[in-house]
């Protein structure tokens, strides 16, 4: 489990609990992050 798996849960249990308003889509970026790190190095390790 990285900082940004860490990163997300805090920040989903803030949202859940109603201690931020931020929107879903910035609550859920550090799994994004996650998701687009995996894809770039998945691109450039075939390279």
């Amino acid at each position: 489990m990285g900082i940004l798996d860490v990163v997300a849960i805090i920040f989903i249990i803030l949202k859940i609990l109603g201690l931020i308003q931020w929107s879903w889509l910035w609550v859920l970026s550090p799994i994004w992050i996650i998701g687009i790190l995996a894809i770039i190095n998945s691109i450039f390790k075939d390279i």
